[in-house]
């Protein structure tokens, strides 16, 4: 099975082969974060995440990320920021392995920042 978080918190899950997974994927997989599905996910498993952000550019952003993640407890292995059009930025960090919970957590606490247009998981293979 495979499961996903979507813009709206919940979670959706799918058996690996669904038609609607293979539809929807392709058109709304920038919005929805790739999770481990399990009715326990063990809080021994770790991996490194990769969270990718499309935000209004502005200053004290990376600040404001940052210390989230550090709050954490949590090291960024790698950043990349780039500038875009009408004044927005993509922004991607990869963390250090971490489990499920502390990633959800970090998660939890950037998306309502006011700057955060988007936010979504990438696959630690596409660096």
């Amino acid at each position: 099975i495979t499961g996903f978080i979507c813009n709206d918190h919940e979670i959706e899950i799918h058996v690996t082969n669904c038609s609607k997974l293979t539809r929807k994927n392709k058109r709304l997989q920038q919005n929805k974060i790739p999770i481990d599905v399990a009715w326990k996910i063990s809080k021994k498993i770790t991996r490194s995440h990769i969270i990718h952000f499309q935000v209004i550019d502005g200053t004290g952003i990376l600040f404001q990320i940052t210390k989230i993640i550090k709050d954490a407890g949590v090291a960024i292995i790698n950043s990349e920021t780039a500038a875009k059009k009408n004044k927005e930025a993509d922004i991607r960090i990869k963390l250090e392995s971490v489990s499920w919970p502390v990633f959800h957590k970090i998660v939890e606490k950037l998306r309502p920042l006011k700057f955060v247009k988007e936010i979504w998981e990438e696959s630690p293979d596409s660096v």
